[in-house]
């Protein structure tokens, strides 16, 4: 969540309200389970935060690059085909859901962290 992201709310506040969610819910009502459920989502996104948090500790900065990151696999990605990288900035692969994705975050800025 954007929100949760810039800290206008807690991850307390989230974990709670969709435990009362779920307990209020009928009992016919189907109820995922982690990792798939709301609280996995929630367990990820820290999972996700401890590990950017170990690999800056290890070399300052390394989360979100390749270099100096210990949590990264170096890729020997083809610098010689230009096109391809063109074709995923503009939502032009011909895979329908990168291609959405691609779409959304020229227009809205963001994608889901699934996509």
């Amino acid at each position: 969540s954007p929100y949760m992201s810039v800290g206008c709310l807690s991850p307390r506040t989230v974990w709670y309200a969709i435990t009362e969610a779920i307990e209020r819910a009928p009992a016919s009502t189907p109820k995922s389970k982690p990792p798939v459920s709301l609280h996995g989502q929630m367990l990820w996104r820290d999972f996700n935060n401890l590990i950017a948090h170990s690999a800056n500790q290890q070399h300052a900065g390394s989360w979100g690059q390749m270099e100096h990151n210990v949590y990264c696999r170096d890729v020997p990605w083809s610098t010689d085909t230009p096109h391809y990288l063109e074709a995923w900035k503009k939502g032009e692969t011909g895979y329908p859901w990168i291609d959405a994705c691609m779409i959304q975050l020229k227009t809205e800025g963001w994608i889901h962290h699934l996509g």
